[in-house]
């Protein structure tokens, strides 16, 4: 399966490594304001929502267009930290009726959950190595990302 491209704006906070011509493409509007996340959120990717979302528009890599896409990504994202609660509460194993230890169900909904964020987050520069790519101008304006991921969002 061949790469997906990049967008234009992530290219140029890439610094555009190849030097190719950066064609103009067929954008949306962007608007002066963030989007609003979509109604189906629950609170933890509302929450994850209302982090991400102001800095990937000023970097003009959320639009109206992405409203749903992204609002994947923070469902994702909160499904995730939800699994890594119950994991923490109920550990990796469980027990059944008859003594034998199997694999904690909860384990596999975080793995799926997490294979999929990697897929997502590639469309919106989330991923780290999509982050060290980034100029230090746009790192230095911006917040830790794994700080603002996984060190706010507690759920219960």
């Amino acid at each position: 399966m061949s790469r997906l491209p990049k967008p234009k704006n992530l290219r140029l906070l890439n610094g555009n490594a190849g030097h190719r011509p950066i064609l103009p493409e067929v954008e949306p509007d962007i608007n002066v304001k963030c989007p609003c996340p979509p109604d189906h959120l629950d609170k933890t990717a509302i929450q994850l929502w209302n982090v991400l979302a102001p800095q990937l528009h000023k970097l003009g890599l959320l639009t109206n267009i992405d409203v749903h896409t992204f609002g994947e990504y923070c469902v994702y994202q909160g499904l995730f930290i939800d699994c890594c609660e119950i994991l923490k509460n109920e550990g990796l194993l469980s027990t059944a009726k008859n003594g034998h230890k199997y694999q904690n169900p909860v384990l596999g909904i975080r793995n799926k959950a997490s294979a999929k964020l990697k897929t997502l987050s590639q469309h919106f520069g989330l991923s780290p190595a999509a982050r060290t790519k980034l100029s230090m101008r746009e790192v230095a304006e911006s917040s830790d990302l794994e700080k603002e991921l996984f060190g706010k969002f507690k759920t219960g």
